[in-house]
C-alpha cells in the first residue's frame, strides 16, 4: 500500500521574500550598470555657457561664471597626493572608476569623474567644490577653459 500526503501550502511569506530579493537585485544591478555606462560614456563639454558634464547620475551644467578657470590645472594624482580622492560622501566606486561626491585629502569637496588618476583636470568653482575629470588631454581641456574665461 502506498499513500501520498501533500504539504500544507505556505502563505505568501516566501513569495514576498523572493520578490523583495529580486527587486533589490534589480535595483543594485541597475545602479552598477549605470556606473559601467558612465565610466565609458561621460562627456565633458566646454561651451559658451560653461562646463557641461553629460552622462551618469552626477552629470550637470556648471555656468561659466561659476568656474574658477584661473585655478584650473592638469593633475597626476599619483604625484599630486594632496588632491587624491579621500572619503566618498555620495558616489560610487568600482575598479577603474570613481564618480560622485568626495572629500579630497586636502579637505576640499569634490565632484569626481575619475577613470585614470594620471590624467585628471582639476577645476575649482565658486560654489564651494571642485570638479575633477579624467580626460585624454588635460592640458588641452585647461586651455579650452581658459579660452572660455577670456571671452
Amino acid at each position: 500500500m502506498k499513500e501520498s500526503f501533500s504539504i500544507i501550502p505556505a502563505g505568501s511569506g516566501p513569495l514576498w521574500v523572493f520578490l523583495t530579493s529580486l527587486g533589490i537585485t534589480l535595483i543594485v544591478s541597475g545602479i552598477l550598470g549605470s556606473f559601467v555606462l558612465a565610466a565609458r560614456n561621460t562627456r565633458f563639454v566646454v561651451s559658451e555657457q560653461g562646463l557641461e558634464i553629460a552622462g551618469g547620475m552626477y552629470g550637470r551644467n556648471i555656468p561659466k561664471e561659476h568656474l574658477e578657470v584661473s585655478r584650473a590645472m592638469p593633475l597626476d594624482l599619483s604625484q599630486d597626493t594632496a588632491y587624491k580622492l579621500g572619503a566618498r560622501t555620495n558616489g560610487g566606486g568600482m575598479p577603474g572608476f570613481q564618480s560622485g561626491w568626495f572629500r579630497l585629502r586636502n579637505g576640499e569637496k569634490c565632484l569626481a569623474f575619475v577613470t585614470n588618476p594620471k590624467s585628471v583636470v582639476y577645476v575649482p568653482t565658486s560654489e564651494g567644490y571642485v570638479v575633477m575629470m579624467s580626460v585624454a588631454n588635460p592640458i588641452a581641456m585647461v586651455q579650452s577653459l581658459q579660452k572660455l574665461a577670456a571671452k
